[in-house]
């Protein structure tokens, strides 16, 4: 059993510490556990933040404490836990099987890249174009909303894809 496949279901708040350089503590509720992979409901205070496909691997450790509890007493009697009834269905079997469901359900992704040797990290808003065993290719906007080449994207490379935020669905209003 992995540290976060306890969690999973259980309708109770956690906090992630991962190894990566960016994005290293996620608060939320751990949804499903499969393949090495988790999709965790995300919130940023009380702000629902999305949802969130996280590698296994790259967890140092998970709390689910007294805080954790406080929150979720707060979280509940503020009707902020709608999205653990309307999670979306993610295939964990693998990335790439990961990316095709979200993109399948949701049409602009954050794919990150993050690396502890490099000091800014790799940050895709994107759409999947398509899939192979290795490779994501990647249809990409830059920080004005226009629209850049195809890239393709290690499918190693990718440690966190992020869903359905309030900052994919604002800046998709302004893509050109």
């Amino acid at each position: 059993m992995s540290r976060l496949s306890a969690h999973a279901g259980t309708r109770r708040k956690v906090q992630i510490e991962r190894n990566r350089p960016s994005n290293r503590l996620i608060n939320g509720y751990v949804l499903h556990c499969e393949g090495g992979l988790a999709l965790v409901h995300q919130f940023d205070d009380f702000e629902p933040d999305g949802y969130a496909i996280i590698r296994e691997r790259d967890i140092v450790s998970v709390r689910q404490g007294e805080y954790e509890a406080f929150w979720d007493r707060m979280l509940e009697s503020e009707g902020l836990l709608g999205g653990l009834d309307e999670a979306p269905k993610i295939d964990l079997g693998s990335m790439a099987a990961g990316i095709q469901s979200a993109a399948a359900l949701h049409p602009f992704l954050a794919i990150e890249c993050e690396d502890e040797d490099e000091p800014i990290q790799d940050f895709y808003f994107a759409k999947a174009m398509s899939i192979t065993e290795t490779h994501v290719h990647l249809r990409c906007v830059d920080g004005l909303g226009r629209w850049e080449e195809p890239d393709p994207v290690p499918l190693e490379d990718i440690t966190m894809v992020q869903m359905d935020t309030p900052y994919l669905t604002r800046f998709a209003r302004y893509v050109r």
